[in-house]
């Protein structure tokens, strides 16, 4: 089951599945990725702004958790849902 498609350019998209994929194309869709997630996280639901910036929302073994990349989904970095909560939706960790 697939979930979004957003694309942030012509050429770059990302696509999700509700079956814990995140892909990625560069090229217009004519070909997808697999973007590497933090381990035990099944994917519920992902928000990518550009080719670099994105986050995500999960859960699993360890409980759910949100995270931001900077790098494309090379490395994705826990973001602490108290942050989120005090700043009413926009994490003081995370660059605008």
């Amino acid at each position: 089951n697939l979930g979004e498609v957003r694309f942030t350019d012509g050429s770059t998209g990302w696509l999700f599945s509700y079956y814990g994929r995140l892909l990625e194309t560069r090229d217009g869709g004519t070909h997808w990725d697999r973007i590497r997630l933090p381990d035990s996280l099944g994917l519920e639901s992902a928000y990518l702004e550009s080719r670099t910036r994105g986050w995500i929302l999960g859960s699993g073994v360890s409980g759910s958790g949100s995270y931001y990349t900077s790098d494309g989904g090379a490395g994705w970095h826990p973001v602490s849902t108290a942050d989120v909560r005090a700043d009413r939706g926009m994490a003081r960790d995370i660059p605008p």
